[in-house]
Order: structure tokens, then sequence, then C-alpha cells
């Protein structure tokens, strides 16, 4: 209420940056955020959290060999000292990476933290798993003898494995190649790091995260930003 006794109905606005001396991207936790009011605000409650719109992962590298996911990771992308409801809209769809393969995420919220674990990759450098099941075997010859000869844009799923748009006798030959190889062995081959090595890829995230006011919401973790560290914990 205003000092004339009027209500006061604009809501306050809330600003969240990276604390100062948060590396960014970063292979260490917790990661830090700074949340500023606009003006006093009373009932907050630290610690609690809302989750609501969606969830994007990438993976980035931090020096070395880009890190593939393997099924059955799990990396923790927010803790909280209090209580913590809500979802992710996206929550189990499957997101691409910018690397050339697919990652499925599952997000599992508990009462006090949110974890996502890799559920399949695929296609990770496999020119010739064209059906994109993760492993190049007797189904993606199959796709290639089927369309032998098309010419299209779109051929690649097709059994174009050199994307020259033609499915020819030079992407059988990529297909002998790799015959029998997973995404996982491919990663292998061309030493992709481990998960504790120090040249650990982050994880990237977009959504938005609502600290929960007893009048109002707003926002406290990655409003407004394209990005922001997702690997380990999150702190208000």
């Amino acid at each position: 209420v205003d000092n004339d006794g009027t209500p006061d109905t604009t809501a306050p606005t809330v600003t969240i940056d990276q604390a100062a001396g948060q590396g960014d991207p970063t292979s260490s936790s917790p990661i830090l955020f700074t949340v500023v009011f606009s003006e006093p605000v009373v009932g907050f409650t630290t610690g609690d959290v809302t989750l609501s719109g969606t969830l994007d992962v990438d993976v980035v590298q931090l020096g070395g060999s880009d890190y593939l996911p393997a099924v059955g990771d799990v990396f923790t992308v927010l803790t909280s000292t209090g209580s913590l409801s809500g979802t992710f809209a996206n929550a189990g769809a499957l997101v691409a990476s910018s690397h050339g393969y697919e990652v499925s995420w599952s997000i599992q919220t508990t009462p006090n933290a949110v974890t996502i674990e890799a559920t399949s990759v695929v296609g990770f450098g496999l020119a010739a798993d064209f059906d994109m099941d993760g492993d190049v075997d007797d189904d993606d010859l199959q796709l290639w003898s089927d369309n032998l000869g098309l010419r299209s844009t779109r051929a690649h799923c097709l059994g174009d494995a050199d994307d020259n748009d033609f499915v020819d006798g030079n992407d059988l030959l990529i297909w002998q190649r790799q015959r029998g190889m997973t995404a996982a062995a491919f990663a292998l081959q061309h030493a992709a790091p481990e998960p504790t090595s120090g040249a650990l890829a982050l994880l990237l995230l977009t959504g938005l995260l609502q600290a929960r006011n007893a009048t109002r919401r707003v926002p406290s973790l990655g409003a407004g930003s394209s990005r922001g560290p997702a690997i380990g914990q999150g702190k208000q």
C-alpha cells in the first residue's frame, strides 16, 4: 500500500543474473544466480520453486572431443532447499542435439530436485544408419536397396549416406564400412571423453523456473535468457 492509502496493484519485477564470479560455461557445481526484486516483497519463501515452461537441452564442448551421452546417464539440473512443484511442458520429449545425433531425455522431479536421464541416443555420426535406430544393420541395407537410384533432397533416411541427394553405389560402400557399428562405438572411436573427465560437457537449458511468492509468482532462473549452465545444482 502506498503512503496515500491507495492499493499498489503493480507487480514487482525481478532480475536474475549470473552471480559474480560464476563461470559460464562451467563443469563445477553449484551454479549460482543472483535474484533482485525491484521493490521489497513479503511472503517470499526462499528455496521454494515452481517449474513451468519448457526445458531445452544441448551438449557443449569444454575442450577435447565432444561428449556423447550414454543411455542411463543422469544429470541433476536443479536442487531446492524448499518445496519444488510443477513440471516442464516437454518432459520426455525428444530433444535434438546440435552435434548430429539425438538424445531422448526423461525429466524426473522429486520433492527437492530435478534430474534428466538419457533414455535413447541415436544417429551420432553414423551416416549409414538410415532408420536412425542407433546402429548400422541389414535394415539400413534394405532401405538403400529399395531406393537405389532415387534423387531427392530428403534422401538421407532412404539410403543417401553421403548426402549428395542421390542414392547410389557410394552409399553402399559407406554402409559396408559402418556395418555392425553402434552410436556408442562410433563415439568411442572418436575419443569422446567420459562424463567425469576434465572436458565434461555441460547441459544448457532454457526454461522458466518460478520462485513462489505468497500472492504472486516471479521468475527465479533463466527468465528471458536463451542459455544457462545447468549441470549439477542450481541455487537461488
